[in-house]
C-alpha cells in the first residue's frame, strides 16, 4: 500500500494478488477522501492471466471520476 494523491488530496493505493478457488487474481484499489469529507474506493479485481486486458477499466473509471466543487 503506497500513500499517493488524487486530484490534491491525501489518497493511498493498494496493489495484491490473491488466490481464488479455480486461479489467482490481482487486484488494485484507490481510496481517497474528497473536500467534502465524501469518502470513495476504486477497486477491481481479475484473474492474474487477463490483468493487461482488465487493468484499464480500472483508469477509466479512476480518470472518469467528477467530484462536486
Amino acid at each position: 500500500m503506497d500513500e499517493t494523491t488524487f486530484r490534491g488530496q491525501r489518497a493511498s493505493y493498494w496493489e495484491f494478488t490473491f488466490k481464488g478457488r479455480v486461479r489467482d487474481f490481482r487486484a488494485a484499489e484507490l481510496a481517497f477522501t474528497s473536500t467534502d469529507g465524501t469518502q470513495y474506493v476504486v477497486y477491481l479485481s481479475a484473474p492474474s492471466g487477463r490483468w493487461d486486458e482488465f487493468r484499464p477499466a480500472f483508469d477509466a473509471a479512476v480518470n472518469g471520476i467528477r467530484l462536486p466543487e
